[in-house]
């Protein structure tokens, strides 16, 4: 039974380097559903949000107390949609590097 909590350091694992800034409390995720039907478009919704101008309300705020199976139910994550925002501590970035706002998209 995995939990948000999980989830939260398997991503650090993975994005050491941009994610191992912050702390795993520190880290806000929220449960979205945001379909992407091609490349082209992956970058234009990956920019907005990076500009922060993605609505998402306190009831889609995942606690990391919370089992995934409960925020995605039996069938799992929606295939070719991004379902989880990270959002970092409040006046922070997930990178400092120029041009360089969010890692590459491989849809599934």
């Amino acid at each position: 039974m995995l939990m948000v909590s999980d989830l939260v350091c398997e991503m650090k694992n993975a994005e050491p380097s941009i994610l191992g800034l912050f702390g795993n409390s520190d880290l806000i995720l929220y449960k979205v559903d945001i379909p992407v039907s091609h490349n082209a478009a992956c970058d234009e919704i990956l920019e907005t949000i990076s500009l922060g101008s993605v609505e998402h309300s306190e009831d889609q705020k995942l606690r990391h107390s919370t089992k995934l199976s409960s925020v995605f139910g039996t069938t799992g994550p929606l295939k070719r949609a991004i379902n989880i925002l990270v959002k970092p501590p409040t006046g922070e970035s997930f990178d400092q590097r120029p041009k360089r706002r969010h890692a590459p998209f491989v849809p599934h």
